[in-house]
């Protein structure tokens, strides 16, 4: 499929500009906010950032040896520092913490499972507690539930394979409790990739952007989709980027923003904008994107400067029609279509260059 589209005319605001959009989230000083210019770091004076484990914990031991727990969390935490465009250092010290020791005002850094009860029959399966002042992150303890297993029981017991994918799947957990204590907050589910009737999108003929031949999963900051992903997505690399970022990093990226409406004028709420980025050498590939907000508008920061395709899935005309939430996305698009549009865009570096309004195509039934 050929995209023959013009560059938008564009206005070019300094990256100052505070952008509401629903694109990543960050923490911010009391609240979440929307781009990275308002969100909290850790001081680099803090850095490197340093963890400890609990010790006497609630280790579900009949899934998890203490050393193959060490080494979990520590591919965990690998995932955020071995991003080549973020300066991020963690380490997990050897020296670890008896739990009935640990204060969340002690100074310490800690990961592990909780002896409180209330966990057993509960929804959560971990938490990270984070400490601001400010803009300043200073502390945080991440706690998981030695029930977690139990409630990943839809896999077999007693199949060393999928005792294998069970491990993979706390991993990830844990890196996601990790990048809430580097200061990103959860980002929205996206369900677009399960969009279309039938066939599962990647096996539709025609669905992608000429030369884009996959799309990733859920970010691992997402409240779902993640559990079984073993990597990072462009929208969790990009955003540990923007609040930690290498001096080429910064030097080489910039931000588009807009507003997508639909022919009434209406904003397009919770539509999913995409870059499609065409100039690398092995060919097109997809980048992070950003949801927009209730009045249509967006922000997608940390782009590679460069002229670059954006993917459009206009869905949130619909969802708002029919008052449904995030949760009730993957249903709802299996019997709705979306549809999408691209425009193309440069972006440049060190700046936010916002779009005017861009219409969108309402969805409509099969």
């Amino acid at each position: 499929m050929r995209n023959r589209l013009t560059i938008p005319a564009v206005i070019t605001v300094l990256f100052a500009l505070a952008v509401p959009a629903g694109g990543y989230k960050f923490f911010g000083e009391t609240r979440i906010v929307f781009n990275s210019g308002p969100a909290a770091r850790w001081a680099p004076n803090d850095l490197p950032l340093h963890f400890r484990l609990l010790e006497n914990q609630r280790l579900p031991e009949e899934h998890l040896g203490a050393a193959e727990w060490r080494e979990l969390v520590t591919r965990a935490i690998a995932h955020w520092t071995n991003v080549p465009t973020s300066t991020i250092v963690v380490v997990l010290d050897e020296e670890s913490l008896a739990a009935d020791l640990a204060d969340a005002d002690d100074g310490l850094n800690t990961i592990g499972f909780t002896g409180d009860e209330f966990w057993e029959d509960s929804y959560f399966i971990g938490n990270a507690s984070t400490r601001r002042e400010g803009s300043r992150i200073v502390g945080c303890d991440i706690r998981l539930s030695p029930w977690i297993f139990d409630r990943f029981n839809r896999r077999a017991m007693d199949n060393p394979q999928k005792e294998m994918e069970r491990l993979g799947w706390l991993e990830m957990i844990v890196a996601h409790e990790v990048g809430h204590c580097l200061g990103l907050a959860h980002s929205d589910l996206n369900s677009a990739w399960e969009a279309r009737p039938g066939t599962p999108a990647p096996n539709r003929e025609g669905f992608y952007p000429e030369g884009a031949a996959a799309l990733h999963a859920d970010p691992i900051m997402s409240y779902g989709g993640w559990h079984d992903l073993l990597g990072l997505t462009p929208d969790d690399l990009t955003g540990i980027s923007l609040l930690y970022p290498t001096r080429e990093f910064t030097e080489s990226t910039g931000a588009i923003g807009g507003r997508l409406v639909f022919a009434n004028g209406r904003g397009a709420s919770h539509a999913y904008v995409q870059a499609v980025l065409t100039g690398s050498a092995a060919g097109p590939h997809l980048g992070p994107g950003a949801f927009t907000d209730a009045y249509g508008q967006f922000l997608v920061e940390g782009l590679p400067s460069g002229r670059h395709l954006f993917w459009v899935h206009p869905i949130g005309d619909l969802l708002s029609q029919l008052s449904a939430t995030k949760w009730e996305m993957p249903d709802l698009l299996a019997t709705l279509e979306a549809r999408d549009r691209w425009f193309w865009a440069e972006v440049r570096v060190g700046r936010i260059d916002l779009l005017p309004p861009l219409t969108v195509p309402t969805g409509r039934t099969p």
